[in-house]
């Protein structure tokens, strides 16, 4: 939504509104936030890998071993368990399954099995190192999965000075509004000056106009002279909208 008064501005004051819900700020912030893992499909949901605004690059495999928690004897366990523990195929690899270390165990997995195999043997089997958060649109079938990996965890709690479980409530509000929401974009030009008044909102996805024009007067009423600011508050209550469009 656009509105200017310069059709009538003979008072001196130039002004010129724009406000809307903002899809391109939604799409980048989008691109910022999440690495994508899988693509939803008409069988599949997504599956996204949080990067916090790019703080985290992108890193994560469902089939590292290194997002699991496992001892060797779990390892030894979860080979047999899925078929791979064979000497003879061990040894036509270059391994001894036997004197293996954990780590040259690891090894052997990785060279001996397939990616979704190898990934569904350690997500069967072992302790996952990071955590999923799901989140869940306004349609039938909005529904993705978010990965937040060790990396991830360990940055945002030393950044914030929080456990994961008070910041899982925070991560799920703001995966859903990246998801499915769109942030205000609303600008106020007065003369050559510009305000921004999504700043003032509470939520940045949360529309409330009586809220705007409350927090408007109390942040800018000092700022103009009686007249001028009457001219402004005015405008705003003619040309803010009820309801904002999506741009």
């Amino acid at each position: 939504m656009k509105a200017t008064n310069y059709d009538q501005s003979s008072n001196g004051l130039n002004l010129d509104l724009s406000i809307f819900f903002d899809t391109e700020r939604s799409r980048y912030d989008f691109d910022e936030c999440f690495n994508v893992l899988q693509h939803s499909g008409y069988r599949t949901h997504s599956i996204l890998e949080y990067l916090d605004f790019g703080n985290v690059a992108p890193s994560f495999d469902f089939a590292d071993p290194t997002n699991y928690n496992f001892t060797k004897k779990e390892l030894i366990q979860a080979l047999k368990a899925g078929g791979y523990w064979d000497q003879e195929s061990a040894k036509c690899l270059g391994y001894n399954l036997y004197k293996a270390t954990k780590q040259e165990l690891v090894a052997y997995l990785l060279e001996a099995g397939r990616y979704d195999d190898i990934a569904e043997l350690l997500k069967d089997h072992f302790t996952a190192n990071y955590k999923i958060l799901v989140s869940r649109g306004y349609c039938q079938g909005d529904y993705s999965e978010i990965i937040y990996s060790k990396q991830v965890i360990e940055w945002l709690t030393k950044e914030t000075n929080k456990t994961w479980k008070e910041l899982e409530p925070i991560l799920q509000k703001e995966a859903d509004n990246l998801l499915w929401d769109s942030p205000i974009y609303g600008r106020l030009i007065i003369n050559d000056d510009e305000i921004y008044l999504d700043e003032l909102a509470k939520d940045p996805y949360i529309y409330d106009k009586d809220q705007l024009m409350a927090d408007f007067i109390k942040t800018y009423q000092s700022k103009f002279s009686e007249n001028e600011f009457k001219i402004i508050v005015d405008f705003l209550t003619e040309n803010l909208p009820e309801c904002l469009d999506y741009v």
